[in-house]
């Protein structure tokens, strides 16, 4: 009887680590999937504020442009 105490005690323990276990690998898991995220969102803004410097070279180019049209043209 104590026997089979003593190997149930043991197979509790036993499951008891492959939860702590699993609960780290989820902790873990969790923890990357957050960095993730992070990195997304970086990501996102950076390529939102590049979009706008695109906007803002293309408008002096178009500017640029249309000064040295004036200029060729003689115009002030």
């Amino acid at each position: 009887m104590s026997s089979d105490l003593e190997q149930l005690r043991q197979k509790l323990q036993s499951l008891a680590a492959e939860i702590d276990i699993k609960q780290a690998e989820i902790q873990q898991h969790a923890a990357y999937q957050q960095s993730h995220k992070q990195q997304l969102q970086a990501f996102h803004a950076t390529k939102a504020k590049l979009q706008q410097d695109i906007q803002v070279l293309e408008q002096k180019l178009l500017e640029l442009s249309a000064q040295q049209t004036k200029a060729q043209k003689g115009e002030p």
